[in-house]
């Protein structure tokens, strides 16, 4: 009797106590990504001078416009730790399940998103941001199309 106490107990550990693994965002059939998205509120967890810190910028300027042939146009501005980050700049993007790369065609840079949660309506998006040589983080950005 002890010892399929002790099995129980066992596997119930294994098994009671693990927890799953979220999986990638399941983005609706009927979702289309090519529209103006407007930033309504980001945020950013970083390391500032080797210091983990976060911030966030509750009144973010700007948007991101995707065209149906893969083009597009990226303005925006805010400020999060005290570090202006802005841009302006003509891109092309591909999107492939809940990844989305966006190619600045004016300074050559990539940043890839991960679709974090969407709707037909909004959009929470991450991708990782250098601000200086020393200061980089991972912005949360939340987005509604207009």
């Amino acid at each position: 009797m002890k010892q399929l106490t002790l099995l129980a107990l066992s596997l119930f550990l294994i098994f009671g106590c693990s927890s799953e693994e979220p999986g990638p965002v399941v983005i609706p059939d009927d979702f289309d990504l090519a529209s103006k998205w407007v930033f309504t509120h980001v945020e950013i967890d970083a390391t500032v001078a080797g210091l983990p810190q976060s911030g966030s910028d509750d009144n973010p300027i700007g948007y991101v416009e995707f065209f149906e042939d893969g083009t597009g146009f990226s303005e925006y501005s805010f400020e999060v730790l005290g570090f202006p980050l802005a841009e302006s700049a003509n891109i092309t993007w591909e999107r492939e399940g809940n990844t989305v790369t966006l190619n600045n065609l004016d300074n050559g840079l990539v940043d890839v998103w991960t679709i974090l949660a969407v709707d037909n309506n909004n959009i929470q998006a991450q991708f990782d941001r250098e601000f200086s040589s020393l200061n980089r983080g991972t912005l949360t950005a939340d987005m509604i199309r207009e």
